[in-house]
C-alpha cells in the first residue's frame, strides 16, 4: 500500500468514525424528543381521565428536584446531577423565551384557560425529562462499572470452565448478548417516560444488576478456543 493509499484509508476511517457518532448522536436526541411527546400525552390522557389534577406535572417536578438535591457529585464525571440538571433547564427556558412561550401562556391564560393548563403541564414535563435526561447521563458510568465487574468475572469462570474442560454450547452466549444494550436503552427510556416520580438511586439498582448478569454470561459462555 503506497503512503497515498494510506492517506486516504485514514481519511475514510476518519470521515466513517465521525458520520458513525454524528448518527448516533441524532439518533439518540430522536429518542429524546419522542420520550418527550410520549410523557405529553400521557400527562395530557391522565388529566383528561382523571387519574391526576391538573397540578400533577408540577409536583412530579418538585419530587424530581428533591431526589437531586439528595445525590452526590459523580465522582468519575466530577459533575453534579443538580448542576447539571439546573444548566439544562436554563438552556431549555431561554429556547422557551425565544420561541414566545412565556407570552403565550400569558395570553392563553386570559382567554383558554384550559389550553394553558396544558401548555404549562406539558412545560413542566419538559423540564423534568431534561432533570431525568441528566440522572441517566451519569448513571452510565455505573453501568460501565457493574459491567467491567461481570466481565471480569465472567472471564474467571471461562478460564475455569476451559481448564476443568467444561461443555462448549453457544446457545447462551447468543441468546445472552443481545440483552446488554437493551438493559441499558429500555431501562433509561422507561425511566425518562415514567408517569410518576421514583428515586432514581432505587429505579437503576435492578437495571444494572441484569446488566452485570447479561455481561457475566456473555463473557463467561464465550467459546473456550479462538
Amino acid at each position: 500500500m503506497t503512503r497515498t493509499q494510506r492517506i486516504n484509508h485514514k481519511d475514510t476511517e476518519r470521515e466513517t468514525m465521525l458520520g458513525c457518532t454524528l448518527s448516533q448522536i441524532a439518533s439518540l436526541l430522536s429518542w429524546f424528543l419522542f420520550a418527550i411527546f410520549i410523557s405529553i400525552l400521557i400527562e395530557w390522557i391522565g388529566m383528561l381521565a382523571g387519574w391526576w389534577d391538573k397540578t400533577h406535572a408540577r409536583h412530579m417536578l418538585t419530587e424530581e428536584i428533591g431526589y437531586l438535591s439528595h445525590i452526590d457529585q459523580n465522582q468519575l464525571l466530577r459533575l453534579h446531577p443538580a448542576q447539571l440538571s439546573g444548566q439544562a433547564i436554563t438552556w431549555v427556558n431561554e429556547a422557551y423565551s425565544f420561541i414566545g412561550i412565556p407570552k403565550a401562556l400569558s395570553i392563553l391564560s386570559q382567554y383558554m384557560g384550559w389550553l394553558a393548563i396544558a401548555l404549562s403541564s406539558a412545560i413542566d414535563i419538559t423540564y423534568t425529562l431534561v432533570i431525568r435526561l441528566a440522572v441517566v447521563l451519569l448513571a452510565l458510568p455505573a453501568f460501565i462499572l457493574w459491567g467491567l465487574l461481570g466481565l471480569v468475572d465472567g472471564l474467571v469462570a471461562r478460564d475455569i470452565r476451559k481448564a476443568c474442560g467444561g461443555v462448549e454450547s453457544s446457545f447462551v452466549y447468543h441468546r445472552v448478548k443481545g440483552w446488554m444494550k437493551p438493559a441499558i436503552a429500555l431501562s433509561s427510556g422507561l425511566y425518562l417516560t415514567l408517569p410518576f416520580s421514583i428515586n432514581p438511586a432505587l429505579f437503576f439498582i435492578v437495571p444494572q444488576l441484569l446488566f452485570f448478569t447479561f455481561v457475566y454470561y456473555t463473557a463467561s459462555t464465550f467459546k473456550k478456543f479462538i
